[in-house]
């Protein structure tokens, strides 16, 4: 009887993982879809984003919602997404994102990063060192998101068809590279950024519309994690 009590119980261990806690799969026409709409308030934001990733919780703390002084477009939004597993403690895919205006885009350009307060409000807009040189002079406000994930048991992996395909037509100029364009000439003596399945995928230049222009999207597969980063831009006739 002990004998098939044990069995009993090493097969209830051995259950496969359910349907239900399969990896979640993100869809970047999806998110490129937040990317375009620049309008959208902090609350409007994270409505799109629990419809948009799943099982999507946003953190209870605002980062720099204190330092933004008088600019009308901050927000900024931290969260984390992905299959729950009980199993499992650390979150599956962590997100940040946020928007900020050109009263706080000016603040940045005349601070130094000595300072504690500059230095924090450079972390909670996420402000990029170029942001200001790419910033279109018709823009009141810049977007930009980033989310990243390494557990596939959790959230799967993008390929490159599936990225590729939602940018064709879109933009500019889009490039694919891996490691052989990243370390040029020996690249194989490397240890491998993204190694032969991974790749880097840059888009620049999208599609302008009365209210914002997506500027530049980023996602990667390394062989340690993915990532997806975009930064879109508010036009001032889409306020």
């Amino acid at each position: 009887m002990r004998m098939i009590c044990l069995a009993l119980c090493l097969v209830g261990l051995a259950v496969p993982v359910r349907a239900q806690d399969a990896p979640a799969t993100l869809d970047l026409a999806h998110i490129l879809g937040l990317a375009d709409s620049p309008w959208l308030d902090r609350a409007m934001m994270l409505d799109a984003l629990n419809a948009t990733l799943p099982d999507f919780q946003a953190d209870l703390v605002r980062p720099g919602a204190s330092m933004a002084g008088g600019d009308p477009w901050f927000w900024s939004i931290t969260g984390q997404f992905g299959t729950p597993r009980p199993d499992l403690q650390l979150p599956g895919g962590i997100l940040a994102c946020s928007r900020y205006g050109v009263e706080t885009r000016d603040v940045l350009a005349g601070s130094s990063l000595s300072d504690p307060t500059s230095f924090r409000l450079l972390g909670a807009t996420m402000a990029a060192h170029d942001d200001a040189a790419v910033w279109p002079e018709d823009a009141v406000a810049r977007v930009s998101c980033m989310l990243t994930w390494d557990d596939t048991r959790r959230v799967s992996i993008l390929s490159l068809p599936s990225v590729l395909e939602p940018l064709r037509g879109r933009f500019v100029r889009t490039e694919v590279t891996g490691d052989a364009e990243h370390y040029g000439a020996g690249w194989e003596r490397y240890s491998p950024l993204y190694g032969p399945d991974g790749y880097r995928v840059e888009a620049r230049g999208g599609d302008r519309s009365s209210a914002g222009v997506i500027e530049r999207v980023l996602v990667e597969l390394r062989v340690t994690h993915q990532r997806i980063t975009f930064r879109a831009f508010l036009l001032g006739g889409g306020a």
